[in-house]
Formats: C-alpha cells, sequence, structure tokens
C-alpha cells in the first residue's frame, strides 16, 4: 500500500474537480451561441473525473484495510514498568486539581493519559506548571513517555 499514490491520485482528482468546476462558471456566463461547446466540454471533463475515481476507490479501500489493521493492534495492557494502563488518576496519586483538570478533556485512567500531548493540557482551564511537572512525575514513575 503506497500512502504517495493516494496521495497522488487526490491531488490529480482535486484539479479535475476543479476544472469541472470551472466548466460549470463558464457555463453561466456563456452566450446561447457557445452553450453547447461548453456543455460538451463539462461532459468531457465529467467522464474523465468518473474514470479516475473508480481507481481512487480501490486505491482507498486498500488504504482503509491497512489502517484499520494497524488500529486493531491490540494496545499493551502495562507500562514498561509493569503499571496497569487502567490504573485511575487517583491510584497514580496525581492531585485533585490535577485530576479535575484531566477529567474536564475526558481523561481518568493512565492509558488516556499516556494517549495526549502536553499542549493539550496546557489548554485545560487552571491546569499549570504544578500540574504539569506532577503529571510528569507520575508518567515517570509508570515508565510512561509521552
Amino acid at each position: 500500500m503506497s500512502y504517495d499514490s493516494v496521495n497522488d491520485s487526490l491531488k490529480k482528482i482535486g484539479k479535475m474537480v476543479d476544472d469541472l468546476k470551472y466548466g460549470f462558471r463558464t457555463l453561466k456566463s456563456t452566450k446561447e451561441v457557445n452553450r453547447r461547446r461548453t456543455l460538451q466540454s463539462i461532459l468531457d471533463r465529467a467522464n474523465t473525473l468518473r474514470g479516475n475515481v473508480q481507481p481512487l476507490a480501490e486505491l482507498l479501500d486498500a488504504l482503509i484495510d491497512d489502517c484499520e489493521s494497524q488500529v486493531n493492534i491490540a494496545p499493551p495492557a502495562t507500562s514498561s514498568l509493569g503499571v496497569p494502563y487502567a490504573t485511575t488518576l487517583e491510584e497514580l496519586g496525581l492531585s485533585k486539581r490535577a485530576c479535575n483538570g484531566l477529567r474536564s478533556i475526558n481523561v481518568s485512567t493512565l492509558g488516556e493519559l499516556a494517549g495526549i500531548e502536553f499542549s493539550d493540557m496546557f489548554q485545560i482551564k487552571g491546569f499549570g506548571r504544578t500540574s504539569l511537572t506532577e503529571v510528569e512525575t507520575v508518567l515517570e514513575k509508570a515508565g510512561v513517555q509521552l
């Protein structure tokens, strides 16, 4: 599965869609004498686009299958130091303030905490450097690196 081939196909089809849109815009301002020629141009562009969409659909099916196979890999149940990812924030020893802040972004376990970025934590209201340092310490003790 080549992600580059999907990207290239999407660019090519994007250009064709733009050409087709241009044809429709042109049709609005076309005089009756040239309308038939403009309609033929739109028809040609639409047929070309249809011919290129099917291969893209096949590429996208392959891409979806590839991504799904990677997503469905079961994550490990414990961190590198053996701490279960299902451990709650309270069990990790985080302060009430840090726990409440993390819960506001739907984080309640070590596994969920391991899956967020530090930049996301800075967006939490009332979550400052002290809470961030506390989270870093807890993650380090649990053997989790972000």
